[in-house]
């Protein structure tokens, strides 16, 4: 679920949280026909129960930033 999440942010340019709780490797195949974000996620949900909501979470990051050079 973690990469479907990374790759989900990657569209969405914002963090995708899993709250499934699923643990293990499922082999997710997603064909998107869909000609918005909202069809897309309707069907996320109709065909594999997934529900993908905007909510809002306190999330944790790490930001790495490039050493400051001073001469």
């Amino acid at each position: 679920m973690g990469q479907l999440c990374r790759t989900l942010e990657m569209g969405l340019d914002r963090p995708v949280v899993d709250e499934t709780h699923l643990t293990g490797v499922y082999d997710i195949e997603v064909h998107p026909s869909s000609s918005s974000t909202e069809d897309f996620f309707a069907s996320l949900h109709e065909k594999l129960g997934l529900m993908i909501s905007p909510e809002q979470r306190d999330v944790t990051f790490l930001a790495v930033r490039p050493k400051s050079i001073t001469h």
